[in-house]
């Protein structure tokens, strides 16, 4: 049987707990949920994109076959119906953390009130945004 009363983390030498393995785990969500926002956002351009390069086909139809040419019509008639289009995407995230700890979870008002004036000089220098990549 362990002593989790006399275990500690090697790396921070400090106990752990349910909690912290709670705080830590809706960090992880947190940036998981932007990030697969992220993600879903690139592969919409790329698809729209992709069809968006097949309308200058559809005006040289003749060349085309018939079924060929439908599915074409069709594909662009389905992104329009989805009202899907390609957007620009910036992504602007901090480049330090403030606090003593880097939790999602930490509400101070000086700490935000720091965070924001940090966001606006990110935001106001585009060589520090992390999309797209310089």
């Amino acid at each position: 049987m362990h002593d989790y009363e006399k275990w500690k983390d090697s790396l921070l030498g400090t106990r752990i707990n349910g909690f912290d393995v709670l705080k830590r785990i809706v960090d992880i969500l947190t940036d998981e949920i932007y990030l697969d926002d992220i993600r879903g956002a690139l592969h919409w351009n790329e698809i729209a994109e992709r069809i968006e390069a097949l309308q200058p086909e559809m005006e040289k139809r003749k060349k085309l076959s018939p079924a060929t040419a439908h599915k074409i019509e069709n594909l662009c008639k389905t992104l329009r119906k989805v009202k899907k289009r390609p957007v620009p995407i910036f992504v602007i995230a901090p480049r330090e953390w403030f606090g003593e700890e880097n939790r999602s979870t930490e509400f101070s008002p000086s700490l935000i009130k720091k965070a924001i004036g940090h966001g606006q000089k990110v935001a106001a220098d585009r060589k520090q945004w992390l999309w797209p990549p310089q």
